[in-house]
């Protein structure tokens, strides 16, 4: 069952048009993203997938992984279910 909650304020936005104060920081180009954040010692991410869609994963080779000399740490599903989350 949904409970009957009565708001505090009455509902001011729904259904109205509301002004976008940051809209014209995005059409002009000058919004900040958070993928143009840059951090020292920022690490990036690369997610690899596997092409076949469905198939049973009997290994990973990750041999090009090692190879990377910048490389932190690569993560497969046999370290998740080690780290017990």
């Amino acid at each position: 069952m949904t409970p009957n909650v009565t708001p505090l304020e009455p509902l001011h936005v729904v259904g109205e048009s509301v002004i976008r104060n940051d809209g014209v920081g995005f059409v002009t180009g000058r919004a900040q993203y958070s993928a143009d954040l840059a951090f020292p010692g920022m690490l990036h991410l690369r997610m690899v997938r596997s092409p076949a869609h469905h198939a049973r994963i009997r290994g990973v080779d990750l041999s090009a992984a090692r190879e990377i000399p910048i490389s932190v740490q690569r993560a497969t599903s046999a370290a998740a279910k080690a780290a017990d989350f």
